[in-house]
């Protein structure tokens, strides 16, 4: 049996036109192509390579089902049946129980693939939604009936063990406790990184778009770009606070001079 991530249409009747093993296998490869080795968010290369993959073997998961399979040859479907953002999230939180921040983080990106990010701490996970209880125990009901051959195309062979919907208490206390004791600014930036990672290689392949590269530039090429002398910056008191070129100046000078004009290069 086939399952596709999406379709085209010809003569007014719609096609899988791209395998969905296929989609995640590839959204994954060329995520990994890109300079994730450099980045710094207290993460080692392996943990950072291993959240990527998982990332995006999970994000379409529930297009497994047979509700989204008929939604997208546009056969008889269930509008509410046919979603797919929240099998993938729950199993991906499931995955990384053992760390109940990390595993909360990576509910919230797989949930959001499909929309604007919002405030994290406002994401109550399962709120609103004990309506939906019946429909997510369908969806992960049909996914079982293929369960050996969803867990060989994703390789993950604990697949079975991950889709269960989570304890709506236990999450509700992580956001609560956790996230608001344990605020930092590498959460959000962590977010934004494997958030951007996702949505970008899941539409250049979703697309077909063919992948680019990305050129270094020079470390000193805002400051060559904008050509001000960043001494001569006026107090943030004087600044009209309408002039944001000069607020941004500001704020970049100060930065450099807090960080030993070598922000770009600590780790």
């Amino acid at each position: 049996m086939e399952f596709y991530s999406h379709a085209k249409e010809k003569n007014n009747q719609k096609f899988g036109s791209k395998l969905l093993k296929e989609h995640l296998l590839n959204v994954a490869a060329n995520a990994l192509l890109k300079n994730y080795e450099i980045i710094n968010l207290d993460l080692d290369k392996s943990q950072l390579q291993k959240i990527i993959i998982d990332l995006c073997k999970f994000h379409d998961l529930g297009k497994y089902t047979s509700f989204f399979q008929q939604y997208l040859l546009n056969k008889n479907y269930n509008n509410k049946l046919k979603e797919h953002s929240k099998i993938g999230s729950f199993a991906i939180l499931n995955k990384y129980c053992g760390d109940e921040l990390l595993g909360a983080l990576l509910y919230f990106i797989v949930d959001s693939h499909h929309r604007d990010l919002e405030d994290i701490l406002n994401i109550d996970i399962m709120q609103g939604e004990f309506e939906k209880i019946d429909i997510y125990e369908k969806q992960i009901n049909d996914l079982k009936n293929n369960i050996d051959l969803i867990c060989n195309e994703i390789g993950e062979k604990n697949l079975q063990q991950l889709l269960k919907i989570p304890e709506t208490k236990t999450f509700r206390k992580i956001i609560k406790r956790k996230f608001i004791a344990d605020l930092d600014i590498k959460y959000y930036f962590l977010v934004n990184y494997l958030f951007s990672t996702l949505i970008e290689n899941d539409k250049l392949n979703a697309s077909d778009t063919k992948i680019y590269w990305l050129q270094k530039i020079e470390k000193n090429s805002v400051q060559k770009q904008i050509n001000i002398n960043f001494e001569k910056i006026e107090d943030l008191e004087k600044i009209n606070s309408s002039n944001l070129n000069l607020l941004r100046n500001y704020v970049n000078l100060n930065v450099l001079k807090k960080t030993g004009n070598n922000w770009y290069t600590k780790r």
